[in-house]
């Protein structure tokens, strides 16, 4: 049986962001625990496919369609934010240029769109994922098909 790691890339960067912040050391320590945490998830199993997915830069196409969407959310002001995606543009590059990770981000698109074609295409070709992610939306992709011999599940770190 085939089988891919699905890595919601923006959900990893706020957790470790967030974490680091709390603890004060997040200029010295994003680069290494961003790295860590993807290298600890790829030694879990040999997946065969392993999927860094990311939000698009340019916005979402459902804030153009739903003025609300997402509105409630606003970025903690102590952290610069700046620096923050920059490093993660770094991360993105060492990624690129290191590993075999897929990467994966559409302009308009949000990470959780292309982790649902990502599971969805893989179950045609009779893959399971493990999906990384927080979003609940994403359960609705958890599916266990003994005929079609592939399974989902979804892993975070709450």
């Amino acid at each position: 049986m085939k089988t891919a790691l699905i890595i919601d890339g923006n959900y990893l960067l706020h957790k470790d962001v967030f974490i680091l912040h709390a603890m004060k050391s997040l200029h010295k320590d994003l680069q290494n625990l961003m790295r860590m945490d993807i290298d600890r998830l790829m030694k879990l199993y040999p997946f065969d496919d392993v999927y860094f997915v990311s939000d698009s830069k340019v916005g979402y196409w459902r804030k153009t369609e739903f003025r609300g969407y997402k509105s409630e959310r606003t970025p903690d002001s102590k952290i610069d934010w700046e620096w923050v995606y920059n490093e993660y543009e770094v991360l993105r590059k060492h990624l690129r240029e290191n590993t075999p990770v897929r990467q994966l981000q559409i302009d308009w698109a949000e990470g959780d769109d292309l982790i649902a074609y990502i599971v969805n295409r893989n179950n045609e070709l009779g893959y399971s994922n493990l999906i990384v992610a927080a979003d609940s939306d994403l359960h609705q992709l958890l599916r266990f098909d003994l005929s079609k011999e592939y399974i989902n599940i979804s892993h975070n770190y709450k």
